[in-house]
């Protein structure tokens, strides 16, 4: 924010109105800043002393350009930044003088009379000396801002700027986040502050920390990833110690190349040019170097090493130079060849990852694929995102247990795969969509019984009941799901389904099929359009079809998991997020709809019931009349018994074949002013024969821990809707949405 924008914007709009204000001048945020001499760690206005004693002590200088009484953006670093206990601390440990350079407004007239900058009650700076050293702080401002050439408006800074210069005051980098201060943490400006620190030729690197040096063997940087090149920023030895250390771990058979080349950092031409080398150590025997290279500044020289033992060892590498010199220098080191494991070929498997850090919800699926030869090829598959990889060699790393290990990245997504001798496929990805890595298992498909998917044949129907939603126009009916699993799912893999959701809108889709726990089978739901999506790991019970008579299996969401429902419009009035539970059986077209109610408890009326509570609208009003119909139900039929009053003129309709029943009504509703409004309403859901929780169910393994203890769900559910208007709570006008309840098929109590 530019200071003299402010400043003619003001004088010109409304100079008669500042200059009548009582305004009295507010300190900054540290109160001691307007009277604190230079001080290594603490904030001081006294420019002068404090760069002749950076430069005497060979100190860092910091300088932040800021408008204490009228910047907003100001205000947000103090508050955000400044004032935050990591930035206190870092300033203690930070070895450099911190000046504070203020451009207050002064258009207030008893400030002018009493002293406008640091005014107290009691008064610090006579005007005279606020003049000074405003004069002073626009010169400061008119050197640096020279520097970066603001908006081809030379001498000027954005508010706030924080610079960071050499101990000599020249310009070596600067944090600043015009118009976008809001955002800033001080973890974000601290790193920026570092990353500026570490071209810097007076502070010593490795640990960021000026002053400290951690150049010994002991305390060495790590290097954690020697698969791909990477290189190490410009660095700087220290004045004392002369040298650098790093280590990492070397694997028998493998190759390593390090590229070092020295250079004269800006503002260090008059030191002398000396050599610069580099050594490597097996572990930190400093006995004898098993490959070293030395050179002058400005020469690039390259050391090859490859390591020939057995088992995984520490290796460590040191970066030297004269003694009493400043030198900077840039380290690259890569992995230049690898062993041959013997990667056996991997037919297609699929898994799925599980968000651990957040929800326990499904995050998404992975498939993979690999050639004997080394050719990978595997795809990414989330609610957000459908990444694709591939790669050739792709096997390029063993681990000390003999494990083939080996990364690929794609953009801002990587995927990191394990392989073990035997057994399973550890996956790792990186989706910058969550906070933590994916981890996934992944079976191979030779592994397992192709005749295993026999023990799941058939159609299942299940319900999804709402358990937490947040949004305020989340549907309350419940959604619906059926599906079919066929002879070949054992060798595809997949299983199709499809359903409704809660607000009436169908779906359908392609779902991962795996073996699961002893008695079990996973079924992986992964959908997501433009707008919906869904996902969650259901848990199948085996040989359900013989079961179902005498102990009825249940389909339930795998132990440990949720799964959800979101309907994303990007506005929060219409969008939502729904955790279900889920509830199904084994369903069959041929069985008896009479044989299926005694497996229900009651011997009264089967009755199609709306809500317990009366359907209710912000837009209509109050719902006149409830729904509660009688059902005439025979082995093969169910329909709307005859001669029965049907004030809403229902009708209803099921599919034998798929169990699920449909139909609709003309719903009364009342408004606040006695307006009558018939509204259309359909509804639709699906029957759970013999779904009656506290009869058993499966092994453990199959369904949570609590089924047992599970109240047992009506014979058919499924959800009523009707087209509604609501008030936004954005803008407060009223917005389409669609609103539902919950509705049942029971049979009551005699």
């Amino acid at each position: 924010m530019n200071v003299f924008k402010v400043i003619g914007l003001a004088g010109i709009v409304v100079p008669g109105l500042l200059m009548a204000q009582t305004w009295t001048y507010t300190p900054p945020a540290y109160p001691g800043v307007c009277t604190n001499p230079a001080v290594v760690g603490e904030w001081t206005m006294d420019y002068e002393t404090a760069v002749q004693r950076a430069a005497a002590e060979g100190r860092n200088l910091y300088l932040l350009f800021t408008g204490s009484t009228w910047c907003p953006d100001c205000d947000t670093l103090q508050n955000q930044v400044m004032s935050t206990p990591a930035m206190q601390t870092f300033m203690r440990e930070s070895d450099a003088y911190w000046v504070w350079l203020d451009f207050p407004s002064r258009r207030a007239t008893n400030a002018v009379e009493r002293g406008w900058l640091c005014h107290t009650n009691t008064g610090l700076f006579t005007l005279e000396q606020s003049e000074a050293i405003l004069a002073r702080n626009r010169q400061l401002e008119y050197i640096y801002g020279s520097i970066k050439n603001y908006r081809a408006t030379p001498g000027t800074l954005n508010m706030p700027t924080f610079v960071i210069c050499h101990p000599d005051g020249s310009y070596q980098g600067e944090v600043t986040h015009y118009r976008t201060w809001t955002y800033v943490t001080p973890d974000l400006f601290l790193w920026k502050t570092r990353r500026i620190w570490n071209d810097d030729p007076w502070d010593v690197q490795d640990n960021g920390v000026p002053g400290l040096s951690d150049d010994a063997p002991e305390t060495a940087t790590p290097i954690t990833d020697m698969s791909v090149d990477k290189q190490v920023q410009v660095r700087t030895l220290s004045p004392t110690d002369g040298a650098d250390w790093f280590a990492f771990t070397a694997v028998p058979g493998f190759t390593y190349a390090f590229a070092l080349e020295g250079q004269l950092l800006g503002g260090q031409g008059d030191l002398p040019v000396g050599l610069i080398g580099l050594d490597v150590y097996v572990g930190t025997d400093l006995t004898e170097a098993v490959a070293s290279s030395s050179g002058l500044l400005g020469r690039r020289q390259i050391v090859t090493w490859t390591f020939d033992g057995t088992e995984p060892c520490a290796v460590s590498l040191r970066v030297s130079g004269s003694f009493g010199e400043v030198t900077g220098y840039t380290l690259s080191y890569r992995q230049v060849a690898v062993a041959a494991p013997t990667a056996r070929a991997i037919r297609r498997t699929e898994g799925v990852f599980y968000d651990e850090a957040g929800t326990a919800r499904v995050a998404g699926l992975i498939s993979l694929s690999v050639s004997r030869s080394g050719f990978l090829s595997a795809k990414y598959r989330s609610p957000d995102a459908t990444v694709s990889f591939s790669a050739r060699k792709f096997w390029n790393g063993v681990d000390k247990n003999g494990a083939v290990l080996s990364s690929i990245s794609q953009g801002v997504y990587r995927l990191d795969v394990r392989l073990p001798g035997t057994g399973d496929i550890f996956v790792t990805l990186t989706d910058p969509a969550f906070e933590a890595p994916l981890n996934a298992v992944l079976r191979e498909v030779t592994d397992v019984d192709p005749h295993w998917a026999d023990a799941y044949q058939g159609y299942y129907t299940m319900v999804l009941e709402p358990m937490l939603t947040e949004g305020p126009s989340a549907p309350m009916g419940y959604s619906f799901l059926t599906c079919r699993v066929r002879p070949s799912a054992a060798r595809s893999g997949k299983t199709n389904y499809s359903g409704r959701f809660a607000d009436g809108k169908s779906f359908s889709g392609s779902a991962v099929f795996r073996l699961g726990d002893s008695c079990s089978a996973e079924m992986i739901v992964l959908l997501s359009n433009r707008r919906y999506r869904m996902a969650g790991a259901l848990s199948i019970c085996a040989d359900a079809e013989e079961a179902r008579w005498t102990d009825p299996s249940v389909v339930t969401v795998v132990h440990g998991t949720q799964m959800f429902w979101a309907h994303t419009t990007g506005s929060p009035d219409t969008s939502f997020d729904i955790t279900v539970s889920l509830a199904g059986g084994y369903y069959d077209m041929r069985d008896s709809l009479t044989d299926y109610l005694t497996l229900y408890p009651g011997e009264g009326a089967v009755c199609l019931l709306g809500p317990s509570m009366l359907p209710f609208s912000e837009f209509y009003g109050f719902a006149q009349q409830q729904l509660d119909l009688t059902m005439d139900v025979t082995p093969t039929t169910m329909r709307l018994a005859k001669g029965q009053t049907n004030p809403m003129r229902a009708r209803f309709s099921l599919n034998k074949r798929t169990g699920i029943f449909s139909g609709s009504f003309r719903m009364p509703m009342e408004s606040a002013i006695g307006a009558i409004t018939t509204v259309p309403v359909r509804f639709a859901g699906v029957l759970l024969p013999g779904w009656i929780g506290g009869s058993g169910g499966c092994d453990d393994g199959c369904g949570p821990p609590t089924q047992n203890t599970t109240p047992y769900k009506p014979f058919g559910m499924g959800t009523l809707w009707f087209k509604d208007k609501a008030t936004s709570e954005q803008t407060g006008r009223l917005i389409a949405v669609t609103t539902s309840y919950p509705l049942t098929i029971e049979e009551l109590a005699n």
